[in-house]
């Protein structure tokens, strides 16, 4: 708990400045986040005996977290587009040579785009929602404008993991899924998705001026899908047979280890916010 506190305290101000600042300040970060992730899933396939290109998976992921923050208006288009190029070029350079297991390379290259860089493109995407605009409020703080969408995906799900942690340890008697991930507890389950719930209720109403209703549409929504996320890592782990996916964060395993969550829940948030939200815009305060 110490070091999640220090990890915290430090972090979350320097995400809120690149973030604020936008541009390359914010897509370097996350770019950087993005090829350690996937270098440690990479790394992964690699025990288990697959042999992913690597190299033209990180190359890639560059390319697909670009048009999230660059080109926002032609995001959707340009990042589908561009994954079927992907699959499409790795498809071709398993050919030369070719390879005994020309199958799993290509596919576990082309999943760890899926599973990792597009949803990552998802925290720059986060960046071009303005929810008091959303809301019909103008004006204000420009950082409430640029970051407001960001923090509310991001701190909510940090917030679950700490309530899972507590409630687990002190309460935790049931098992939520055994045969993936023998340590997590239906207790934990529910203390992780009544911190998310109460982080993105103390962030969304007094902050950002979202009608409380719909705080709690989206803490519940974003509280399953980090869930998920957590399950979806805990069977991908099962399935390569390793513990963590790295050490970079020491007792708390490597970058995709914390960021798995995030993985599920930042599409999630980020559809929300752009088609559901809109529609409380009218109905302030309920």
């Amino acid at each position: 708990m110490l070091a999640r506190a220090v990890l915290a305290a430090f972090g979350v101000p320097v995400l809120c400045l690149l973030g604020w600042l936008g541009g390359w300040w914010w897509y370097v970060p996350a770019a950087a986040v993005t090829i350690i992730a996937l270098g440690e899933y990479y790394s992964a396939c690699y025990a288990k005996g697959w042999r992913p290109y690597a190299l033209a998976g990180y190359g890639w992921a560059l390319v697909l977290l670009y048009p999230a923050l660059f080109v926002p208006e032609r995001a959707w288009t340009l990042t589908g587009s561009l994954l079927l190029a992907a699959t499409l070029s790795l498809s071709a350079l398993g050919l030369i040579p070719p390879r005994k297991s020309y199958v799993a390379s290509v596919a576990a290259t082309v999943f760890g785009l899926a599973y990792i860089a597009v949803p990552m493109s998802f925290l720059l995407h986060l960046r071009h929602v303005d929810i008091p605009a959303l809301l019909g409020f103008s004006g204000g703080w420009s950082f409430t404008h640029r970051m407001g969408a960001v923090l509310l995906a991001l701190l909510p799900v940090w917030a679950s993991d700490t309530g899972a942690f507590l409630a687990g340890g002190l309460f935790g008697r049931h098992k939520l899924a055994p045969v993936l991930s023998p340590n997590k507890t239906v207790e934990g389950a529910v203390g992780g998705l009544l911190f998310t719930v109460a982080a993105a209720v103390v962030l969304g109403v007094p902050w950002l001026h979202m009608p409380a209703g719909a705080v709690l549409q989206f803490g519940l929504l974003v509280g399953l899908a980090c869930q998920l996320g957590d399950l979806v890592e805990s069977a991908l782990k099962r399935d390569l047979g390793v513990k963590d996916f790295g050490t970079l964060l020491g007792p708390h395993g490597g970058v995709l280890d914390r960021f798995d969550g995030l993985l599920v829940a930042m599409p999630v948030a980020y559809l929300y916010l752009l088609l559901l939200l809109p529609g409380h815009a009218s109905t302030p305060g309920l």
